[in-house]
């Protein structure tokens, strides 16, 4: 789908599968723009929205979360909030965390994460245009 459609719609696709079989509230808010990435950096936006989600699912006991996909002048932003139970982002990094870090550093990108025990969690991926 990634390929045919897109990043927007596979990121669709993989939300609604998501939010049936967890039964979590997802707002989804994906600002296509007029062209589409490049293929690496889709490919790493989208493995990192689908470990991202398989993580709130495993361990952020959240009721509702947000993915956007914000285009900026230069670069693309994927934004994944949960409202779940947060965790130290002092701890040793989990190994999706790891991965997704080395994915946006070899296309010079980046990503943060801003949690707290019991507030939630912002994931944010940057990749340049």
């Amino acid at each position: 789908m990634l390929d045919d459609f897109g990043l927007c719609a596979a990121i669709e696709r993989h939300v609604a599968t998501f939010s049936e079989r967890t039964g979590i509230a997802v707002e989804v808010d994906l600002e296509e723009g007029s062209e589409r990435l490049p293929p690496d950096a889709e490919l790493a936006l989208f493995r990192i929205a689908q470990e991202a989600l398989a993580d709130i699912a495993a361990h952020a006991d959240a009721h509702a979360l947000q993915v956007r996909l914000e285009r900026r002048p230069h670069g693309t932003l994927l934004v994944v909030q949960d409202d779940g139970r947060g965790f130290d982002p002092h701890t040793p990094d989990e190994i999706g965390l790891v991965g997704a870090r080395e994915r946006l550093r070899l296309l010079g990108g980046r990503l943060t994460v801003a949690s707290a025990v019991g507030s939630g969690t912002t994931l944010t991926a940057r990749v340049p245009t």
